[in-house]
């Protein structure tokens, strides 16, 4: 047997209504200062996190510009190296040069990583640690209810 749209519509609002049937009548005790308190400790985790986040990326940004004043250094002695480039071993030297830089940038890129990944792990052990936080308050509650 189908039911019309305004049938299921009906038929939902019933079913709303009994399932709030009688709040009214109940008593509800609401505890500002838990609430509030559990709300500090939500925002002083998150304050610690944003923190963790400030230090990683001024760490960051001093490698950056560390990195690129070197890198800037590299080239322009690269640069003056080509132009007297005569022999082989002059080409060779220059090439052995250019490898050592590209191995650098690589292992810049790395480090890069390392500290964005631990930083990463950081930040979300504090924010998980609040979340379990969070479960044994409300189960301790429940408890005491």
């Amino acid at each position: 047997m189908k039911h019309t749209t305004e049938e299921n519509n009906m038929n939902n609002d019933n079913n709303a209504k009994s399932s709030f049937a009688g709040i009214g009548n109940k008593s509800f005790n609401f505890d500002k200062e838990a609430a509030f308190a559990k709300q500090r400790k939500n925002i002083e985790s998150l304050t610690e996190a944003n923190k963790m986040a400030i230090e990683v990326l001024k760490s960051i940004s001093k490698l950056q510009s560390q990195y690129i004043r070197q890198t800037f250094e590299d080239m322009n002695e690269m640069m003056k190296d080509m132009i007297k480039i005569k022999t082989k071993e002059d080409w060779e030297k220059q090439t052995d040069k250019m490898k050592d830089g590209m191995e650098k940038a690589t292992e810049h890129g790395k480090n890069l990583m390392g500290i964005l990944s631990q930083s990463n792990h950081s930040i979300f052990d504090v924010m998980q640690k609040r979340a379990f936080e969070n479960f044994e308050e409300i189960n301790l509650n429940k408890k005491k209810k």
